[in-house]
This record gives C-alpha cells, sequence and structure tokens, in this order.
C-alpha cells in the first residue's frame, strides 16, 4: 500500500515512522521543500514536490500540515476519491467541512484529536489545580 502523507513536522514525522515500520511504501508532500535535510533519517521516502503527482500515485492520504494548508489538500484529495485522515482540526473553513459530508461514502475519512484539548477535560485540570476536587475514580 501506498501511503502519502502531506506534512513532515512533528506529526507528520511520526506517521512517516509509524507507515515505515508497517512496511508501507511512504510518499511525502511538504510545502516547505527547502527543509528536506530533516528527513534524511527515513530510508525508502519517495518525496514528492507536486501534490497532484503524489496524491494520484498514492492509495490513501494523511493530512499532517498546518491547519491553514489542509483546504487546498482536502479539496485534491477529494477530486482523487483517495480515502482520507485528517490531523485535528479538520479545516478553519466551513466550506470543507460541507464538502467533506458530501464525499464519498466508501472513501473513509477520519479525524485525529488530541483530548487534551477537549472542553471536559480543561474543566477538570482547572478543578484540580484549584485544588477543588480531592480524588478520582477511573472506570
Amino acid at each position: 500500500m501506498k501511503i502519502l502523507i502531506c506534512g513532515a513536522g512533528s506529526i507528520g514525522k511520526r506517521h512517516i515512522a509509524n507507515s515505515l515500520n508497517l512496511k508501507l511504501d511512504v510518499l511525502v508532500w511538504r510545502k516547505r521543500i527547502n527543509y528536506r535535510n530533516d528527513l534524511k533519517k527515513f530510508k525508502n521516502l519517495k518525496i514528492f514536490n507536486d501534490l497532484d503527482t503524489a496524491i494520484n500515485l498514492s492509495d490513501c492520504v494523511i493530512v499532517a500540515t498546518s491547519t491553514v494548508d489542509h483546504d487546498l489538500i482536502i479539496s485534491k484529495v477529494i477530486k482523487f476519491k483517495k480515502p482520507l485522515y485528517i490531523e485535528k482540526p479538520i479545516s478553519n473553513n466551513l466550506r470543507i467541512i460541507n464538502k467533506l459530508k458530501k464525499y464519498n461514502k466508501k472513501n473513509v475519512i477520519h479525524n485525529g484529536f488530541q483530548f487534551r484539548y477537549h472542553q471536559n477535560l480543561i474543566f477538570f485540570k482547572k478543578k484540580i489545580n484549584n485544588k477543588f476536587l480531592k480524588s478520582f475514580f477511573f472506570f
């Protein structure tokens, strides 16, 4: 399976390492092409300048770029009808959400989410810091 990872920051590099450990063919597209030297530690990567070519050659796509770049990548992936995983947040624009709602249900869409930003956990963290709660029970 050929997996395209868009973005090679800390999260993108984690996806690259995990995908290589799974013995997948890893394609990488990075907006900032002058930052390629930090990818040298990874073996057997195919790095692309052209996003359309990379998407076309892949079987699925992980979007791990800055949020401002998600819309462009998601729109292109939709045109190529590829399965999609998007790191949080999906977008800062509701138009792309509406496009995703209409996307073919056969093409799986997942979204990563770090629970440390979940409003309930933030609430409890504040309570703990204020020593309002004395003990916790986990189930």
